[in-house]
């Protein structure tokens, strides 16, 4: 029996590799930073490429089986993986942290449209915080699958005290809430009922 495909539409830098190497302890074929289109025959689970993510929906109504994981985590702790991983060709500081940020909330906002928009596909959709303990378990459980390896992959290392202090500096500029969140400000009352029944966690 054919392997649903599993597409996983959180950014980097939210556990995408780990999710990634899961699903492959458990005997399924990844695509990773390649275009999906040319690789949907010779793979089972699909992230990181933001072309792709950001055109879900195609998948959405091209494999009616397909699971579909939105993978998140708080924003400031989102921001600090992503200047660590990124700082060579995007310098620290407040532009690009808004830039990521911005980003950030479009797909996720996208992906609670769409949701909200076509209730039919809401079972086929998870949304993961892998901030919390026992995530891993959660997501593998909801896909049917029994193996965890309890690996985490690709985490971003700690840059020179310099860089990590500015880094300090944009996370502390943040409101408390809004660095503590983990879709984007609002989402919880626009997307109440999306958020209850597709969150893992």
């Amino acid at each position: 029996m054919p392997v649903p495909k599993t597409f996983v539409l959180g950014l980097d830098k939210t556990a995408s590799s780990s999710i990634v190497h899961h699903f492959q302890s458990n005997g399924l074929r990844k695509i990773r930073h390649q275009r999906w289109g040319p690789k949907l025959e010779s793979g089972d689970v699909f992230s990181n490429c933001a072309r792709d993510a950001d055109v879900f929906e195609t998948y959405v109504a091209r494999f009616p089986d397909a699971r579909f994981i939105l993978n998140i985590r708080p924003l400031g702790a989102w921001l600090g993986s992503k200047f660590r991983h990124s700082q060579r060709c995007r310098p620290i500081g407040p532009e690009n942290a808004q830039m990521f940020t911005s980003r950030r909330r479009t797909r996720h906002r996208k992906v609670l449209q769409w949701l909200r928009d076509h209730p039919e596909d809401l079972e086929r959709f998870c949304i993961v915080n892998v901030s919390k303990p026992g995530w891993e378990r959660q997501l593998m459980d909801w896909c049917g699958l029994s193996k965890v390896t309890g690996e985490r992959r690709n985490a971003s290392k700690r840059l020179a005290p310099e860089l990590e202090a500015q880094i300090a500096r944009v996370q502390a500029a943040l409101d408390p809430a809004e660095a503590a969140e983990t879709l984007f400000p609002g989402a919880d009352e626009d997307f109440a009922d999306v958020i209850a029944r597709c969150s893992l966690n």
